[in-house]
This record gives structure tokens, C-alpha cells and sequence, in this order.
């Protein structure tokens, strides 16, 4: 009996202690989420080895020959082998004619390590280390940073203000300009970027965010003001009887946008530039689908 007593109490106290490493590592995560900063930084979490002039072999002659000045940083990524085991011992056997700075940074997630170097002078008295700090800035400044939760919000938050576009358009610039490849916080946000991300990349439109843009109360670009006075001049022309809400049907001129973005084509002079087709069916489409109104 004594025994059992004993294995219980040591199984309570690892269940105590992964209880605390569990709060430990939610505690960790909520902070980073709220964090106005990236999680690692290169000036932070870089790794700086001084390298003397040696021999340079076979293997890293391409470096050398890569070289810029003095303090002109080079990414060996470019050059290192692709089998993870043979691209380690590639860094850490490194040799070269000339003295550098090898510096490695680690994400601390799948892309792994990022590797940098940079000649230095041969004299030890040139040296200094504020010329290093000014590298590993420029390199700052072009590497990938990952951004947090909160960087995320605050960049939406400061541009839903300013312009009148939904949040869920911000958050998919956002992913497309900082490369952000983080989960969703939830699945309904999950399921609404990828509807957007889809529509987006699906519509044949590079520009269609920018007219989006121009619909909700910015100046009106003129480049297809040719394209929109034919459509005057042929909804003017067939116009629909005003008694269309009765029990009669009127068969449309255009059947299709496909057929209605054709027959203005026809009338435009060559070489006028025309909007897409899922353009032109936006200009259409009811502020509110769900009014009844919007059946008509």
C-alpha cells in the first residue's frame, strides 16, 4: 500500500509539473501574440563568428568569388548544399582567403537558418564593431520578419479607418505583402480569407482591388470612360419598360454579361481598353443581396 502511494504521488507530481509547463507555454504564446514586435529579431537571435584568412578550397570558391567590399554582406543560402546534414558542415567548415564576419539567424520555425557574410579588413586595429551593427541592420531591414497577432490587428485597424475596405481585403494584403503564413484565430476567419484569396486570385482582374477602391468614394479613374459611354448609349437605347414588376417577361438584348461585355465591344473604336467581364458584373451587383429589391 505504501508503494501505490508513492507511484501516485509521482504521478501527480508530473502531472503538476507538465500542468505548469502548459501555463508557462500559453502564458508565453499570449504574450507574443500581443507583442508589438516580431518574436525574433536578427539583432537578437543572430549568431556572429569572426573567421581569420585561411585557404580558400575547392568547395567555397564561388563565395570568394561572390565577394563584394568590405561590409557588403553576402546570403549563403544561395550557395549552401540542399541536404540539411551536408549544408551544416558546409557552414561550419567554411574557409576562405580573406578574413569575414559569418553570421547565421534563425527563424526558429520550417524555414530554418538564414546564413550571411561579409569581408572584413585584414588589419584588426580597422576593425570595429559599430560597421558589423550597421550590416546585420541592412540585413534587418531585407530579411523576412514574421509579424505577430497584434501587428496584424494594428496594421487592419489603422487602414479600416482610412479607407472603406472590408477587414477581411486588409488581412489578405496584409498576407500577401509580409508573406505571412500563420494559421487563422479562428475557422470562420479561416473560411472568409480563403473565399477572398479565391476571389481575388480567380477574378482576371490584376487591378480589381483598386476599382473596388474607386466604387467606395475615391476619384473615378477615366481609363475606361470610352467603354462606360457605350454602355450608356445602349441601356439608353434599350431601355426596359417601366411595368417590369407585373406578370410579363421582356427578353433582355444581352443575355449574358459575357454577351452584353461583347456587344459594347463591337461598337468601341480598336485599341480602347475595356474592363473584364467579373468587372462588369460587380457594377451590377445589389449593395445588399438579401433586400427584396435585389431579385429584380
Amino acid at each position: 500500500m505504501q508503494e501505490l502511494f508513492v507511484d501516485i504521488e509521482q504521478l501527480l507530481s508530473c502531472f503538476k509539473k507538465y500542468m505548469n509547463h502548459l501555463d508557462n507555454t500559453t502564458n508565453r504564446m499570449e504574450e507574443l501574440h500581443h507583442s508589438p514586435e516580431p518574436a525574433r529579431l536578427p539583432s537578437e537571435n543572430s549568431f556572429i563568428c569572426v573567421c581569420e584568412a585561411s585557404i580558400t578550397s575547392t568547395p567555397y570558391l564561388e563565395v570568394f568569388n561572390a565577394l563584394g567590399d568590405n561590409y557588403e554582406p553576402l546570403h549563403l543560402n544561395n550557395f549552401t548544399p540542399d541536404e540539411r546534414f551536408e549544408r551544416r558542415r558546409w557552414i561550419n567548415n567554411i574557409s576562405l582567403s580573406v578574413p569575414f564576419v559569418l553570421c547565421s539567424y534563425q527563424h526558429g520555425h520550417y524555414k530554418g537558418t538564414e546564413h550571411f557574410l561579409w569581408k572584413i579588413s585584414s588589419s584588426p586595429a580597422v576593425r570595429n564593431d559599430s560597421s558589423n551593427a550597421q550590416v546585420i541592420a541592412s540585413i534587418t531591414n531585407n530579411i523576412g520578419l514574421y509579424a505577430t497577432r497584434t501587428m496584424k490587428k494594428m496594421f487592419v485597424d489603422k487602414y479600416s479607418q482610412r479607407v472603406k475596405v472590408p477587414k477581411m481585403v486588409l488581412r489578405h494584403m496584409f498576407r500577401e505583402l509580409s508573406i505571412d503564413c500563420r494559421v487563422a484565430e479562428t475557422s470562420e476567419q479561416q473560411s472568409i480569407d480563403d473565399r477572398t484569396a479565391e476571389f481575388f486570385h480567380s477574378s482576371g482582374d490584376p487591378s480589381l482591388l483598386l476599382d473596388l477602391r474607386v466604387l467606395n468614394g475615391r476619384v473615378v479613374s477615366t481609363h475606361f470612360d470610352a467603354f462606360w459611354s457605350e454602355v450608356d448609349k445602349f441601356v439608353d437605347k434599350a431601355v426596359v419598360q417601366e411595368c417590369r414588376h407585373g406578370d410579363h417577361l421582356f427578353l433582355p438584348i444581352a443575355m449574358s454579361i459575357e454577351d452584353f461585355h461583347t456587344s459594347i465591344v463591337n461598337w468601341l473604336p480598336d485599341g480602347k481598353p475595356t474592363p473584364s467581364a467579373e468587372w462588369i458584373r460587380l457594377q451590377f451587383w445589389p449593395k445588399n443581396p438579401y433586400l427584396k429589391v435585389s431579385s429584380h
